[in-house]
């Protein structure tokens, strides 16, 4: 997953924090669906108009190992 830019294999999200909610959302259930073993995402910005968007980030990447 990639912030706001075309990826030549791979999901683009928009730039914009609640549209990137929007669409983290929605790519993680599709991608869940594809049984992948690794998932490479380019993280956001860490300022407070993402907070929302990194803690839904470091939830899906936590392990209960």
């Amino acid at each position: 997953l990639a912030l706001g830019r075309a990826l030549e294999h791979g999901l683009a999200l928009a730039d914009d924090p609640p549209a990137y909610g929007r669409g983290l959302y929605a790519a993680l259930r599709e991608l869940d669906r594809g049984g992948y073993d690794r998932l490479l995402i380019e993280a956001p910005p860490h300022d407070d108009a993402w907070r929302a968007v990194n803690d839904r980030l470091r939830r899906a990447v936590a392990t209960d190992d």
